[in-house]
């Protein structure tokens, strides 16, 4: 198992910073400009955040080109998950730098290597529970069902009965 006991401190604190809304602590948005201004911060968990820092220069988020990240026409790169980052390198005072990958066990390798600190897209479950640190979910994903414009309609599980079903390959369904 990877020793991320620094990494557990600052992951909470990345989920509650970019999620937990401004009157939930009873103090204006406007006044939380760092994770040192978060209400109830700990010193053992600043001095954690700060030992990461001073050890090194930026943290790392593999993950795969979906719906919350998309690549411009002029390569530039957009969307939920940019912003986020460049959101999270202000607030810890360290850069969270993007890397995408083309395939999930690209990523999931790099991620096991070291090379890449945080990942999205690992399934939840108990062996991933015994091998990762694993957070709540941080964004949400609608699945669609296609069907031929001839086909009966889909509204529910039961209609799926004596269908076939078709997933694309290397998505998380």
């Amino acid at each position: 198992m990877r020793n991320l006991t620094s990494m557990s401190i600052i992951f909470p604190l990345l989920i509650l910073a970019a999620c937990v809304p401004a009157d939930h602590f009873h103090t204006p948005a406007s006044h939380i400009k760092s994770y040192r201004d978060v209400p109830g911060i700990t010193k053992e968990e600043i001095a954690a955040i700060e030992a990461v820092k001073a050890s090194r220069d930026s943290l790392v988020y593999g993950h795969l080109l979906e719906m919350e990240t998309f690549k411009l026409p002029d390569g530039r790169f957009m969307g939920f998950t940019v912003e986020l980052f460049n959101f999270l390198s202000d607030f810890f005072g360290i850069e969270f730098v993007p890397r995408y990958f083309e395939e999930p066990g690209e990523l999931k390798r790099e991620f096991d290597s070291g090379a890449v600190d945080f990942i999205r897209g690992i399934v939840y479950t108990a062996e991933h529970l015994s091998q990762y640190h694993l957070s709540s979910p941080i964004t949400g994903r609608r699945m669609s069902v296609f069907t031929r414009a001839d086909a009966a309609d889909i509204n529910h599980i039961n209609d799926f009965t004596n269908l076939k079903a078709g997933f694309l390959e290397n998505t998380m369904t």
